[in-house]
Parts: structure tokens; C-alpha cells; sequence
């Protein structure tokens, strides 16, 4: 484990490239060298948040592609840990925080995405174990938490996008069990879980990435009955990658968000109707924006955003889900890339900020909800 205690800030107001090699990277993995060579990025990707209460500071975890570990970020001391991931060139990719119960010091659980694995950092002891292979080329990518409370040890479900399957971790065993996507070759990337009302074992949704076509669809699977139901995304040849359930009712009320890997739009699909309303989000075709994130604010009028990220253009943008207005924050010049992204809300009438990774420097952004400012955090030189 190596720690840092450092901190730079850089404030910046809100205010095109199109990179081949990013967009690549994100279907097919962005490959870490055996050896980082100095002056390089350490490739930061996923970010979540880790916080036991509202009076803890919290934490930031990070993965870090190039560097081959974990870090995180202490929002409390602002001290920088990394945890290095025993086997070479794994690619820590997906991410999520689980903690048990508040005496929990909690576990970090990511997927290797060269490695074919899922590993662990127990937070308590910051020991690393990897779990065994998945097979190859397995290329495991999302995580989700599903849990249905206090007593369960939960599962985590995963995507392997090498292997057009999904994953599920028992968290009480570690035994996995996969599940074939009725496609053929539909690549799966981004998966969400939820356990809407009546629906107790719960459902996980999809983004595919491609199939022979190219063409984007979202599938649920139904938990209970290990059965899946297709959602088209119209006519689109661009891959969908993120899926987010936004319920507003009891029933099929509400709407998917879907983002597109090469595409320039965020797909709203009507889970009553199938009604889809494509909402162009940037001219570039070339438009990477894997994240999304959904942010439904404290204010009165509970208005719903849509945050995603703009790599490209260097820049995060917000939009509005039922306007459809964009607002974007630029990020300080140079290639940041920001990719990860996590809201961060203490409570319920906390307006909140937005964490995010930069893949091609290593900092750490933050967009301050209440005054619309943009921060970063640089990490040191590390070894």
C-alpha cells in the first residue's frame, strides 16, 4: 500500500477531439503496461463513493487502469492511498463499494478486465484477493450490488463482454453462476440492477454494446425466472453502453436512459410505452460518454439530470431529463478524459457534487451542485 498526503485544487468556472484510441479502449479494454513508464498517466477509470453516515467525511475509490492498482481519496485528511493488484496488467475496471453494516469497514470489489477475474480489497486489513478466472477471454467490465437487506450477504452481478454472458457472485459462497444473452455476439457492457415494487428477487438490465449488426439494444433479465426481455433502441447503429431504470410510478412508469458509445445521443426508452426520444447531446459523432448518472434533485420541483461525461470535448455535461437543456463544465486544457463519475449527496437537502476520474492525468474532478464550480485534486508522482 503506498500512502500520500497531498492535495492541489485548480477552481474554474463552468464554461473536439475525436480520440480513436479511447473509444477502442472502451469497447475492447485499454491495456496497462507490465512496466508504467515514468510520466504517464496512472489511467484512473471508475470512481464511487464510500461514506458511513452523513457525518463522515467519506472516501473516493478509484481504479487505476495503467497503474495496475486501487486508490482512494480520503475527503476527510485529504491523503491518497494505493493498493496494488498482485497479478500484472489486469486493467481494474468496474468498481462498487459494499459495506455489510455500520461496523463494517466494508470491501472493494472490481473487475480485471485483462485478468478475467474479479478481486477484492478488504478496507480493515488493505489485503488484495483475486478470485479464479472466468475463462478466456471472459473481459469482465460492470458491477452492481444486489441485496435484499439486513442478514442477506447479497450478490454482485457482473458483464462479460468477451463472453456475451452475465456473471452472479453469491457473496456468501463466492460461487458464480453465469447466464447466456439470447443474442448472438451482443457484447454487454453497462448493467443496473434494481428491485422495483412487487418484483422481489428484482431485475438487471443490460446495455449491449454490438451484435453482428452493430446495432445498440438493452435487455432485462428477470431474476426470478432467469428469463430476458429485449428493448429496442430504434433505429440506431451506434452501441449502447450505460442503462439507468428512472422509475416514476408504480408499474412500467418511468423511462431507461441510455448512452451511446460513438453516437452523440442519450436515448430515453418509455418503460410503459417503448415510446424512444433521442436527444443529441454533442455534434461530434465521435462522442465518448460512457457514464451516466442520475441526479434527481432535493429542490421542490424534483427535476431529474442526466450527468454524463464528455471525453472527447474534455468536459462534463448535465442535462436536463425532461427539457432536454444541456449545461456543460469545461475541464482546465489538456487531455483530462474525464470517464468515472459519482454523486455525492449527504443529504437529502445537501444540493451535492459530482466526482469524477480523469482518465489521462491523474486528478480528480469535482462540480460543487450549489455553486456550480469546478474543482480537481492532483495526486503526487507516484512510483
Amino acid at each position: 500500500m503506498l500512502d500520500y498526503n497531498f492535495r492541489s485544487s485548480f477552481s474554474w468556472q463552468p464554461a473536439k477531439l475525436a480520440l480513436l484510441l479511447l473509444i477502442v479502449g472502451t469497447l475492447v479494454g485499454i491495456r496497462a503496461d507490465a512496466v508504467r513508464p515514468q510520466g504517464t498517466s496512472r489511467g484512473l477509470y471508475e470512481i464511487t463513493i464510500d461514506r458511513a453516515g452523513p457525518s463522515d467525511p467519506g472516501r473516493l475509490w478509484f481504479t487505476e487502469l495503467q497503474a495496475n492498482r486501487i486508490g482512494s481519496y480520503d475527503l476527510g485528511n485529504n491523503q491518497f492511498k494505493e493498493f496494488r493488484i498482485p497479478r500484472p496488467n489486469s486493467s481494474p475496471r468496474g468498481l462498487l463499494f459494499d459495506r455489510r453494516s455500520p461496523q463494517d469497514a466494508g470491501t472493494v470489489w472490481f473487475t480485471e478486465f485483462e485478468g478475467y477475474r474479479l478481486g477484492k480489497l478488504d478496507v480493515a486489513t488493505g489485503v488484495v484477493t483475486e478470485l479464479p478466472s472466468l475463462g478466456t477471454p471472459a473481459y469482465p467490465l460492470d458491477l452492481v450490488l444486489d441485496r435484499s437487506g439486513e442478514g442477506d450477504p447479497g450478490r454482485i452481478w457482473f458483464s462479460l463482454h468477451g463472453r456475451n454472458k452475465i456473471g452472479r457472485l453469491d457473496l456468501g459462497t463466492e460461487a458464480v453462476t453465469t447466464f447466456d444473452l439470447p443474442s448472438p455476439e451482443p457484447a454487454p457492457i453497462g448493467i443496473f440492477f434494481e428491485r422495483p415494487a412487487g418484483v422481489d428477487a428484482g431485475y438487471l438490465w443490460v446495455a449491449q454494446a454490438s451484435d453482428r449488426s452493430f446495432t445498440g439494444r438493452i435487455f432485462r433479465f428477470d431474476v426470478a425466472t432467469a428469463s430476458f426481455r429485449e428493448y429496442s433502441l430504434g433505429s440506431t447503429e451506434n452501441a449502447a453502453t450505460r442503462v439507468i431504470a428512472d422509475r416514476r410510478g408504480a408499474g412500467d412508469v418511468g423511462f431507461l436512459w441510455v448512452n451511446e458509445l460513438t453516437g452523440a445521443n442519450i436515448i430515453r426508452v418509455d418503460l410503459a410505452t417503448r415510446e424512444i426520444v433521442k436527444r443529441r447531446v454533442i455534434g461530434n459523432s465521435f462522442f465518448l460518454h460512457r457514464v451516466l448518472v442520475l441526479d434527481r434533485t432535493p429542490d421542490p420541483g424534483g427535476r431529474v439530470f442526466i450527468w454524463f461525461s464528455d471525453a472527447g470535448g474534455n468536459r462534463v455535461g448535465r442535462m436536463n431529463g425532461d427539457t432536454g437543456e444541456l449545461q456543460f463544465f469545461g475541464l482546465p486544457p489538456g487531455p483530462g478524459w474525464p470517464v468515472g463519475m459519482v454523486l455525492d449527496r449527504k443529504s437529502p437537502a445537501d444540493a451535492g457534487r459530482i466526482w469524477f476520474a480523469e482518465n489521462q492525468r491523474d486528478r480528480l474532478g469535482m462540480i460543487n451542485l450549489a455553486s456550480g464550480e469546478l474543482q480537481e485534486i492532483e495526486m503526487p508522482p507516484g512510483p
